[in-house]
């Protein structure tokens, strides 16, 4: 291995996982998942590291609930370096929705889209890619039809929802 780097946020008790890993441009590396951040709870936890393993960047996603409860499950890096992270996070009165936090190349946020299914069930978010027009296409599962169905939902870099289809 060329390097290591290790991160623990400290906190017990707590969980630290990652989840998601990308290469972007010139050898960095992009890690997302799960950290508890005391006393407010779990959050998407997104690092940077440079090609030699030093953290360039590091930024928290907190959902609206009281505490939160936010696991980052994908992460995608365009070739001008935006981040977008994904994953499904505890909203108030309507369980899981799907997040997507898009982040300039130095980590500060551009802007956050929640989906929720509109059911009251949990939406949950798996996989994400780009599409051959830079889209955003995030793949998971949502509460649509009172069951759980696979839910596909499409961004553009904008962070308009462009169209969500699900099958039962």
């Amino acid at each position: 291995a060329d390097w290591i780097s290790h991160y623990a946020s400290g906190n017990a008790p707590g969980e630290d996982q990652a989840l998601a890993i990308a290469r972007g441009d010139s050898g960095n590396v992009y890690v997302t998942g799960v950290s508890t951040l005391l006393p407010v709870g779990a959050t998407f936890l997104t690092i940077k590291y440079g090609s030699s393993g030093n953290e360039v960047w590091k930024t928290r996603y907190a959902g609206p609930a009281n505490p939160p409860n936010d696991i980052g499950t994908g992460i995608l890096v365009s070739r001008s370096g935006m981040t977008y992270v994904s994953g499904y996070s505890l909203g108030i009165n309507t369980g899981y929705d799907i997040a997507i936090v898009k982040y300039n190349p130095d980590g500060t946020e551009q802007w956050v889209r929640r989906y929720d299914s509109g059911t009251g069930g949990n939406d949950y978010v798996w996989y994400s890619a780009f599409d051959p027009q830079g889209n955003i296409v995030l793949a998971g599962s949502g509460t649509t039809t009172g069951t759980e169905d696979y839910l596909v939902l499409k961004y553009d870099t904008s962070g308009t929802l462009l169209w969500a289809a699900a099958y039962d």
